[in-house]
């Protein structure tokens, strides 16, 4: 893990801050409080570097409010290893779903 001496950053500058295999825990819910620039910014990343890859990803209800929004932006293979949410939405991440039909990424729903 990075030490964090300056709390003010760049999406970029946040993603770059998460190693492979890390955890992270998204606390807004729907699109409230959803952090879809940082969230961006992880997707550019991963696609860009392959990095960061097998993350966990915690929150306590779905993000995003439909496609290319909240959750879709890391449904890459290789980008999630996990997920726990406390519920899913087909219609508002469409990739994520087909990703965890498919067994592509561990999916626990609390």
């Amino acid at each position: 893990m990075t030490k964090v001496t300056n709390k003010v950053m760049s999406p970029d500058e946040a993603a770059h801050l998460i190693s492979d295999g890390e955890t992270i825990c998204i606390s807004g819910l729907i699109s409230v409080l959803c952090p879809e620039a940082i969230l961006t910014a992880i997707e550019n990343r991963f696609c860009s570097e392959g990095r960061p890859n097998a993350l966990t990803v915690f929150t306590p209800i779905r993000v995003g409010w439909g496609p290319n929004t909240g959750f879709e932006h890391l449904a890459h293979k290789g980008l999630l290893k996990r997920v726990v949410s406390g519920t899913y939405a087909s219609k508002e991440s469409p990739r994520l779903d087909e990703m965890i039909n498919a067994n592509e990424v561990e999916a626990y729903c609390f």
